[in-house]
């Protein structure tokens, strides 16, 4: 952990983000685009509507996304229960920044959060993902340390039919699982990075524990959860006044949520080597899974973007 300043809106800008009305966004990357037209991480479950496209045209794989806090003396809050953010939009990429948010007076319980929610695409129909950092941190003007309950909630819709869904968490320590469907093969993979607990379940029940103001804790239901659902995690973390901790989840459709820990180590033997060029080369300008044979992007083509990303980690160890 680090210390950083609050953000601010002058900050924001400084990036040069473009301003947006707020809770009326799109965020596209090639065909896929993420979208809402509500105020994102409203109290109400039933509001957290967020659309998301692997494609131009369809179809609609999401129905909820949130984020959630729960301070000493609050139940779980979406994070715009009491607070607006500044939102942004610069073309594949949402900011959300809340400063001196939270439920308590100033000097108690206080938090700046800066959410960075990234849309991917591929050149593979019905293949694209999704990533959410959210750094928070602790107010500096909070009198002393203060433990925080964060959560991120997940309802998927598989292309669009969420009725014969299935959530699944099959390596519980991971916190990584997916989401597949009777009448096809398509899947969604997602991950909470580091979630001290998660719950696949009923998408209303999910939500609702996340962002309805009660005192719950996810459960580590690890599914199989047929039906309508959604998946949600939680970290727990202690932070001093002015400490800030890094949050990660990603999913994505027909693909690896994240890339590999070394993207360019093609063969898996630890080091990036003339092995690795080979696989390359060998499959250069040809369409490929996301993240393998080469396409170290994972936009589901080798081509010389993906040599430029081989070239700097040439010769050293993964």
């Amino acid at each position: 952990m680090s210390k950083l300043s609050a953000w601010s809106a002058a900050a924001v800008a400084a990036l040069g983000l473009a301003p947006s009305a707020l809770g009326v966004f799109v965020i596209s990357n090639g065909n896929a685009s993420m979208r809402s037209a509500l105020t994102p991480f409203l109290p109400d479950s039933a509001l957290s509507t967020c659309d998301f496209f692997a494609d131009a045209v369809g179809p609609d794989h999401m129905f909820g996304y949130n984020w959630a806090y729960r301070a000493p003396g609050s139940g779980n809050r979406g994070f715009s229960w009491l607070d607006t953010p500044t939102q942004t939009v610069a073309g594949d990429t949402l900011t959300l920044v809340y400063t001196n948010a939270g439920p308590n007076p100033v000097g108690f319980n206080r938090f700046n959060a800066r959410l960075t929610v990234r849309v991917f695409d591929t050149v593979i129909p019905n293949t694209a993902r999704v990533e959410s950092t959210l750094e928070f941190q602790a107010a500096p003007t909070n009198l002393g340390p203060t433990v925080w309950e964060l959560f991120n909630v997940n309802d998927f819709d598989l292309n669009g039919t969420p009725a014969n869904d299935s959530y699944f968490v099959p390596a519980p320590g991971v916190v990584a699982g997916r989401v597949t469907e009777g009448a096809s093969t398509d899947v969604i993979n997602f991950i909470g990075v580091n979630a001290g607990r998660f719950e696949v379940g009923g998408g209303a029940a999910v939500r609702t524990k996340v962002v309805g103001g009660g005192l719950s804790n996810l459960s580590n239901a690890a599914g199989p959860a047929a039906g309508d659902g959604a998946v949600g995690y939680q970290w727990t973390v202690t932070l001093l006044p002015g400490q800030i901790v890094t949050l990660k989840s990603a999913f994505g459709v027909n693909m690896p949520p994240l890339p590999p820990p070394c993207p360019a180590d093609l063969n898996n033997d630890g080091v990036v080597d003339t092995s690795d060029l080979v696989i390359l080369l060998a499959n250069f300008g040809t369409v490929v899974p996301p993240f393998t044979l080469g396409d170290i992007n994972g936009d589901g083509i080798v081509n010389t973007a993906d040599l430029v990303l081989f070239l700097p980690p040439f010769g050293q160890p993964c």
